[in-house]
């Protein structure tokens, strides 16, 4: 059966009178319109003519193209019911085929990765041979070797007697050398971190063991709490386990794990127990029959919400100090290098230092009135000495240094948000001992809520935490742009 269509029939007024099939009769066969053109659509076209009447020429010549439609498709609802079912047909059978594969997949899935590294591995072999230099007489080879390995190599080459020549190329400054991080196993999760966010070049100083130190801390003074602390380390080993096979998940709660333990120690400093101090907690076990302690606590502790001023400059020295260093490293990286870098280092860290110090005198009244003018004079040193070696740019750089400085007031603004929460949560859903009843009900509310809470300063506290250091701390002395150091090198077992 073959359909014959138009592309484009413009017929505005549809008749169906013999002055209009007069008109579209010709060698036999009658084109009747069924309807008309809207909106530039297509009209469709019915078309009676005589047995053996040749009419594909002059349906050709009207435009008319055509469409073969299969044979014997009978009644199209009837035909669409029976596409319909071979569909469904076909999706069982692919449903089937599907499981099968799963099956074979689940059998040889050892097996089939095992041959794909391999093959792998051949194929690097086979290709590797085309990236070095040649000549009819010579091949020459050039790569990295780290310098620990390299007597090894040199002995190895040793045994080739004159038939190997091997010359120790010396490194230049503008060369984009691989970088190997080579940090003790319990670092690793810090190393990971330096890895996958900005790798410092060569030249430049692996971060990761301050990291070990900064990260717990800043992660401590943000969630601040001894309870809070002990959550701390059995959410991130339970997560641990749940999420071995992931490497990413691995290190950040193994990070999430060391933070745990600065965590109790600041929640001690900072007093705070579940929202509650010690004293307050014996006032609230006496209301229960137990011995009232409350009286024999002298430790108040540095309250974070009472106390928030003393706080929020407690985050801001942090701040100082954390900057502080990065400028000093900073400094010692750039000082065989880049000795023009290593004074704009200092500069940076005049005037944080003078700036600091002149704030203080000044306006906050925490230092002498006499800093004041000595430390704005080393501030305009410091900044003269700033224009000297990063010209208009560095100048105009010196806001951001106190935005830097204040975005450590993140740690003091987190803090207490987890503080308030705490305390609200106590306030209505801790119970009493004059509706003991009520604590079937309220106690599991009280610990979940306290478990949500703690949840939400932990995310916060590695989020917040890493910010600071990634951004803030690591721009002070790492311009990044290091290219990971990965030896041409076989591997007997398969890592996925």
């Amino acid at each position: 059966m073959t359909i014959f269509f138009k592309a484009l029939i413009k017929i505005k007024i549809l008749e169906t009178g013999p002055g209009f099939l007069e008109g579209f009769t010709t060698a036999g066969f009658i084109l009747i319109l069924l309807s008309i053109e809207q909106k530039g659509k297509p009209s469709l076209v019915l078309l009676v003519y005589k047995k053996g009447v040749t009419i594909e020429p002059i349906l050709a010549s009207l435009n008319f193209s055509t469409i073969e439609v299969p044979r014997n498709i009978g009644i199209p609802s009837k035909a669409l019911s029976k596409i319909k079912e071979e569909i469904e047909t076909h999706n069982a059978e692919l449903k089937l085929i599907e499981k099968e594969l799963r099956e074979i997949a689940a059998q040889y899935d050892e097996q089939i990765a095992t041959l794909y590294q391999a093959l792998s591995i051949e194929a690097d072999r086979a290709e590797i041979a085309s990236r070095f230099a040649t000549s009819k007489m010579v091949v020459v080879i050039s790569g990295w070797v780290k310098e620990a390995d390299y007597p090894k190599l040199k002995k190895e080459m040793g045994q080739f007697s004159d038939s190997v020549f091997l010359e120790e190329v010396p490194i230049g400054h503008d060369e984009n050398v691989p970088v190997v991080l080579e940090n003790p196993p319990y670092a690793a999760p810090f190393e990971f971190v330096t890895r996958e966010y900005s790798l410092p070049n060569y030249f430049e100083f692996d971060p990761t063991m301050l990291y070990l130190i900064t990260l717990p801390i800043l992660y401590a003074m943000i969630v601040g709490d001894v309870l809070y602390g002990v959550a701390s380390i059995f959410i991130s080993r339970w997560l641990f386990e749940k999420f071995k096979s992931s490497e990413t998940m691995r290190n950040v709660c193994t990070l999430w794990f060391y933070s745990a333990f600065p965590t109790i120690i600041f929640g001690i400093i900072f007093n705070e127990w579940g929202g509650m101090t010690i004293a307050q907690w014996f006032s609230y076990l006496a209301t229960w029959g137990l011995p009232d302690l409350s009286a024999y606590v002298a430790y108040e502790g540095l309250s974070r919400l009472h106390g928030f001023s003393l706080f929020l400059g407690i985050t801001l020295l942090a701040g100082f100090l954390h900057l502080a260093i990065g400028f000093i490293v900073g400094a010692i990286k750039n000082w065989n290098h880049h000795r023009k870098h290593a004074y704009a280092k200092l500069a940076w860290l005049g005037v944080e230092l003078s700036g600091t110090a002149a704030i203080c005198s000044s306006f906050l009244g925490i230092l002498p009135s006499s800093f004041a003018m000595p430390s704005l004079i080393v501030f305009v040193l410091s900044a003269v000495a700033l224009f000297l070696t990063e010209g208009m740019i560095g100048i105009f750089e010196l806001p951001g240094l106190a935005g830097n400085i204040l975005s450590y007031a993140r740690i003091a603004a987190v803090g207490v948000v987890g503080v308030v929460l705490a305390e609200i949560i106590n306030e209505f859903f801790l119970p009493s001992a004059a509706n003991a009843i009520l604590a079937i009900i309220l106690l599991p509310l009280l610990i979940g809520l306290h478990a949500l809470n703690a949840f939400i300063a932990m995310f916060e506290a590695l989020i917040q935490g890493g910010r600071l250091n990634v951004i803030e701390f690591k721009s002070k002395f790492v311009d990044s742009g290091g290219v990971l150091f990965s030896p041409f090198s076989l591997y007997s077992k398969n890592k996925r």
